[in-house]
């Protein structure tokens, strides 16, 4: 350390570099080094040597290894540079062994002895020399082959000797016809004649093959041997030279093809004997057509004929060749009109077969002749090209079309007295155009006669035509007379032709003409006033037909005036008469009798005419509606005397459950009142007992009952003293066995249940899915055929009832109900006279009892029925079943007979009424319909009545209401019927089947036209109705021309009907509301905005069975110019809304 130092180690990176030899264990050298295995080194990258090796190297006796590359293909000794990543040179050699071969004495061996690569197959063969044959092959080593084979193969696994040995043989030659055919001999084959030495008399095999190739497209076809031999045979060698030879016939080979597909050729491809003369044909496609023959060898075809002929003198090729031909149609749209094509006139539909590419002209002319009234005006062709214009044939099928619009001829003409518009012009097929008449001054348009499809025959002035076919239309006129039709008084209501009027009008008719005129009795002229008809001027009936006669002329519908006369009386007697209808100024008798202890006070009357004042005997003078009220008083003044009790006493215990309660006559007592319960003070059991007894049956055992009677007259009351009883102690009802029977009809049971068990033996309830608690039995022995109400109303806990066949075990549930209000139970079954039936009382759950009331009532009644009583739809005919005498009948689809929150459908029959009710939307019943009118009152949002389609049919015992059903909803529904009989007995519900509901479908309105263009068009619109709904005046309709269904941002046209009020209305955007109402028919300019304009006096209204029909005539603005949407939307009887419906276009222009 002579100073300070630095010193800094430097390192150079070292590869690792594998060198070897594949297969291992060859020499090489690196750097000049040898190494006789794998060698890896470590170098530096960039570094420079040198690796080489030798060839070839042995590997023992036959064996020795040829260098074939390095894996770097670098030369046998090249220099390489160490690369910066591992890498490995391989020195690859291939291996080979050495075949020796030797013969024999007389012969030769093929191939001399030499090397070959490991694997190679190598072919040897031994050739006898003459005189001798060559016996076999000895061979050694594996691979190596032994065998009397001559010519064999050996495969190079080892070093191979083989030697072959030969024998003094006779001379036979092998051969075929022609030469060169192969053959085999003692299995060895052969391609040329061939020389054997064989020993005389030794066995041998000649064979050949067939077919056997002679090179492309030809074979030769082995015919036989010249010994007669089959083909593959076995022969003696002779003891002199013999030849063997093989036959072969030459076979050339015909390829046939044709050309792109456009056709097809004969004979397919195929062989035929040398010089055959082979017939060829060719056949074109659909679109195609044949062109010519290619053909190459020798005797081939070349030419345009489709069947020709070739010789086979040698392989031969023959192609057809096809060019396409393109289908092109040339019609009419509508067919039949002429048109030409490259000069040629045709009249009907017509194909071409053209060359793609190439020129033709169509045409046509215009207009062109349908026969009188009918034209077809060119309107262009398909391809858009001019009435006469060249076309170039396409590459594949095409069709050109003239179209033709079709025009029909409309004649208008009018009779004498007016004019008619537009004048005769061709108008386009399916055209509506409107028509309209004006009468002259003095005339009257009478109507139009139109021929011809689309034509319109008809009393209305302005009406439309569709261009269907020629129309002629002939307007009439008629000259005019005034008619006045009145009433007397005036102001009553009255019909012409079918219209109502209200007050006089006068009509301007032609004479000769027939008009109904009609009226209606009576008419309502207020509270209390009507008019009824006594007849016309004229001496006709109260709805008649008249004839207009030449000179004015008034009719007159004479009424006579009606007042109605209502008496009633207070408390204490009756009037006579009843209230009542009498003629103005007619003079009426009034009396008033009092009833027992009353007198008769006076009489107070109001309206003119009318009597007020104490005689009990008056007359009144009808001159306006008079009110008589006649006033009675009582005659005594002593209220009555407290009645005394007798039965039960006061305090007796152990009384029946079956009581009949006495009492004495009480003085000036007119009835008696009964009070009993277990309360204190009772109950009112009976109001205006007449006499001094009254039986109860029953009562609850074990109970202590209070009890008294109140005498009453109009005076006043007086009350008894209040006593008491007990009954007798109650029996064990707890189980079916010992059921409590009850012995008569109507029964009214009372029972402490609190204390009454249940067991697991108690039947399932289906109405609560449990046995619940607190059972009791009751049995009852019908004693009529028919329906046994069963009710727990009055109890104080919630009751469940059931009740089933049987007497000491109940049988299957005939019905289940748990709460039917407030808790408590009602049901009805239909019992069969001296059957026995259990009723079981339980407390729904587990709270305990309490204090059962338990009624039934009954009597002969048979349950109602319905058919179908199943099914689905969505509308029905359903036939409900009732006895005859009934009061009212019901039929009702729901989840439930208390509907359970959902829709439902209750119709309601009124037998005394003959009415059909609905239970409607709101809440309430809607009605009453008499079955047979049409009406659409009788709606909900479920269903609707056809009161039109139903009907009531009484025969025999049973009364059946046939009600016609539509469903709006869709669902599934329980069937109920229930009815109750003159006697006041109430079936209850009882469920008939189920129905699943389908909403019946809406009609869709139309409308024609549905498309066009135009600023006066007239619309037939049409809205049908549901089937048994038609003509009803209810609902609207609209129409509507716009971009959209709330104008898209622009101006539209929208035009209301009010079905119920016969009025047009029409929104203007101007204003922002609608406009209107005007009657259809009334000239007016109401309509009107700057959108559009409604033609009110020529718009007709048509009610029909079908649906509603408007002819709807409009004027269309400027603002709403271009192409526009159709909507229509109706509500329909069934106030159902169709929504906006798109229904076409219209370009208003």
């Amino acid at each position: 350390m002579n100073a300070p130092i630095s010193e800094a180690a430097s390192f150079s990176q070292q590869v690792s570099v594998t060198v070897t030899t594949n297969p291992v264990g060859r020499a090489y050298t690196v750097d000049g080094q040898t190494y006789s295995a794998a060698q890896a080194f470590n170098w530096s990258p960039g570094s420079q040597h040198s690796i080489g090796t030798t060839t070839p190297q042995s590997g023992g006796t036959g064996v020795q290894y040829v260098w074939s590359g390095w894996s770097d293909g670098g030369a046998i000794s090249h220099n390489v540079t160490a690369p910066g990543s591992t890498a490995t040179y391989t020195a690859s050699f291939t291996t080979r062994y050495y075949l020796t071969t030797s013969a024999g004495n007389g012969g030769t061996v093929s191939p001399a002895s030499q090397w070959y690569n490991a694997g190679q197959n190598v072919g040897i063969s031994a050739s006898a020399n003459q005189g001798y044959q060559f016996t076999s092959w000895a061979g050694s080593g594996s691979g190596s082959y032994s065998g009397s084979n001559a010519s064999a193969n050996v495969t190079m696994n080892a070093p191979i000797s083989e030697a072959a040995a030969f024998s003094a043989a006779g001379q036979v030659t092998v051969m075929t016809n022609p030469a060169g055919r192969s053959f085999t001999v003692d299995g060895q084959t052969y391609t040329a004649a061939q020389s054997f030495n064989w020993t005389a008399g030794s066995q041998h095999s000649i064979g050949t093959a067939t077919p056997q190739s002679g090179g492309t497209g030809i074979q030769f076809v082995w015919s036989g041997w010249n010994d007669g031999g089959a083909i593959s045979h076995a022969v003696t060698a002779p003891g002199s030279t013999t030849t063997y030879t093989a036959n072969f016939t030459t076979q050339y080979y015909l390829t046939t093809s044709a050309g792109n597909g456009g056709g097809t050729v004969s004979p397919a491809s195929q062989w035929y004997n040398a010089g055959q003369n082979v017939g060829i044909s060719a056949s074109a496609n659909q679109g195609y057509q044949f062109v010519s023959w290619a053909g190459s060898g020798s005797g081939s075809y070349s030419g345009s004929n489709a069947s020709a002929s070739v010789n086979m003198n040698a392989p031969i090729n023959e192609t057809a060749s096809f060019s396409q031909q393109v289908s092109v149609t040339v019609t009419t749209n509508p067919v039949g009109r002429s048109f030409t094509v490259d000069g040629q006139s045709y009249s009907a539909t017509h194909i071409f077969s053209w060359s793609p590419g190439t020129q033709h002209t169509i045409g046509t002319t215009t207009p062109q002749s349908g026969g009188t009234g009918v034209q077809f005006v060119w309107s262009g062709w398909n391809d858009g090209g001019a009435i006469s214009h060249t076309v170039t044939a396409p590459g594949s099928a095409t069709t050109y079309t003239a179209n033709f619009t079709t025009q029909y001829y409309l004649t208008t003409s009018a009779g004498s007295g007016g004019t008619v518009s537009p004048a005769s012009q061709w108008y386009n097929a399916g055209q509506s155009v409107g028509i309209s008449a004006s009468a002259n001054q003095g005339y009257q348009f009478v109507s139009w006669a139109g021929s011809g499809s689309g034509s319109y025959s008809g009393s209305n002035a302005s009406a439309s035509v569709n261009m269907n076919a020629p129309i002629n239309e002939t307007a009439s006129f008629s000259q005019q007379v005034s008619v006045t039709v009145t009433t007397n008084p005036v102001g009553r209501s009255f019909t012409v032709d079918g219209q109502s009027y209200s007050a006089t009008h006068i009509f301007s008719w032609s004479p000769g003409t027939q008009h109904t005129i009609g009226t209606t009795t009576p008419q309502s002229g207020g509270t209390g006033v009507q008019f009824v008809w006594s007849g016309w001027n004229d001496g006709g009936a109260i709805s008649h037909t008249v004839t207009a006669s030449g000179s004015a002329a008034t009719y007159t519908a004479n009424f006579a005036t009606q007042y109605y006369l209502t008496t009633s009386a207070g408390s204490g007697g009756t009037v006579s008469p009843a209230s009542q209808w009498y003629n103005a100024g007619q003079s009426v008798s009034i009396s008033a009798t009092a009833n027992q202890g009353y007198q008769f006070v006076a009489w107070t009357g109001t309206g003119s005419g009318s009597y007020s004042g104490t005689n009990s005997s008056a007359s009144v003078t009808m001159n306006a509606p008079i009110t008589e009220v006649s006033t009675f008083s009582i005659v005594t003044t002593l209220p009555p005397a407290p009645p005394n009790l007798i039965s039960p006493a006061n305090g007796a215990i152990a009384q029946a459950s079956n009581v009949n309660f006495q009492w004495s006559a009480s003085a000036r007592a007119v009835n008696y009142d009964l009070y009993l319960s277990t309360t204190n003070p009772p109950a009112l059991r009976q109001a205006d007992a007449s006499g001094t007894s009254f039986p109860v049956n029953g009562l609850g055992c074990g109970l202590t009952y209070y009890w008294a009677v109140t005498a009453k007259n109009p005076s006043g009351k007086a009350a008894s003293q209040t006593w008491t009883f007990q009954t007798s102690a109650c029996g064990n009802n707890d189980e079916p066995a010992a059921a409590k029977v009850v012995s008569s009809l109507p029964s009214t049971n009372e029972q402490d249940t609190m204390t009454a068990t249940s067991n697991a033996a108690d039947p399932l309830h289906s109405c609560t899915g449990t046995t619940d608690s607190n059972t009791v039995w009751y049995r009852y022995v019908a004693t009529f055929t028919g329906v046994l109400q069963i009710s727990s109303a009055g109890s104080n806990y919630d009751t469940v009832l059931s009740a089933y066949p049987g007497t000491a075990a109940p049988g299957a549930e005939m019905a289940c109900n748990d709460d039917s209000g407030n808790y408590q139970s009602s049901i009805s079954i239909n019992v069969t006279s001296g059957q026995s039936y259990l009723i079981e009382v339980s407390d729904y759950g587990q709270t305990g009892g309490g204090s059962l009331v338990l009624s039934l009532t009954g009597g002969p009644q048979t349950l109602n029925t319905v058919s179908p009583n199943s099914g689905s739809g969505s509308s029905q005919m359903f036939s409900a079943v009732y006895p005859s005498g009934i009061q009212w009948g019901q039929l009702l689809f729901a989840q439930t007979p208390s509907g359970n929150g959902q829709s439902y459908c209750f119709v309601h029959y009124d037998r005394t009424g003959n009415g059909l009710w609905l239970y409607g939307s709101g809440g309430f019943f809607v009605g009453p319909v008499t079955p047979g009118v049409s009406s659409n009152l009788l709606q909900n949002t479920l269903c609707a009545v056809n009161t039109a389609a139903s009907s009531i049919q009484s025969q025999g015992g049973s009364l059946t209401v046939n009600a016609s059903l539509v469903f709006k909803g869709s669902t599934a529904r329980n069937i109920y019927t229930r009815s109750l009989d003159a006697s006041g007995i109430d079936s209850g519900w009882v469920q008939r089947g189920t129905w699943t509901l389908q909403a019946a479908s809406l009609p869709s309105p139309t409308t024609l036209p549905s498309s066009g263009a135009g600023s006066s068009p007239t619309f037939k619109l049409t809205y049908p109705e549901p089937p048994g709904f038609g003509g009803i005046p209810s609902g609207w309709a609209q129409f509507l021309i716009g971009a959209a269904t709330d104008g898209g941002g622009q101006p539209f046209c929208f035009a209301h009907y009010d079905r119920a009020g016969n009025g047009l209305w029409m929104y203007s955007s101007d204003a922002g509301f609608f406009l209107g109402p005007i009657s259809p028919g009334t000239p007016s300019n109401a309509l009107s905005s700057s959108a559009c304009t409604v033609s009110t006096g020529t718009v007709s209204i048509q009610n029909t069975g079908g649906g509603l029909v408007v002819t709807l005539p409009l004027t269309l603005n400027a603002p709403i110019n271009g192409a526009k949407k159709i909507y229509m939307r109706a509500l329909d009887a069934l106030n159902r809304d169709t929504g906006w419906l798109e229904m076409g276009a219209w370009t208003v222009q």
